[in-house]
């Protein structure tokens, strides 16, 4: 299944296994944002940089971050193909990705 954000269900009630894709978000602005109409159970934190895999060469790049619930803790492991991922102009290739594909002409 893919989403344009985050799944609600992570905030509520995550559970171990849960696999979701979100099209045309990069690392570089991957987050949890504030949402004024949802009450969030479990609080989601970045824990590191990104991490090339494997180091020399890398075919990905990763980021983990947690959340706890009732004492429960909780890992996300995100994952970018680093062909995809350029640090350089990363900012200007996000709004691209996210126009329609008539603007980007």
């Amino acid at each position: 299944m893919s989403y344009d954000r985050h799944p609600l269900k992570i905030y509520s009630s995550p559970y171990n296994g849960h696999m979701y894709f979100i099209e045309n978000m990069h690392l570089k602005s991957f987050g949890f944002p504030r949402l004024s109409d949802v009450e969030k159970k479990v609080k989601w934190k970045k824990m590191n940089f990104t991490t090339d895999l494997p180091k020399i060469n890398p075919q990905v790049k990763y980021l983990v971050a947690t959340g706890k619930l009732n004492k429960v803790c909780y890992r996300m492991h995100v994952v970018v193909l680093a062909s995809k991922y350029d640090r350089k102009d990363s900012a200007a290739k996000v709004q691209d990705l996210m126009k329609s594909p008539d603007d980007r002409r």
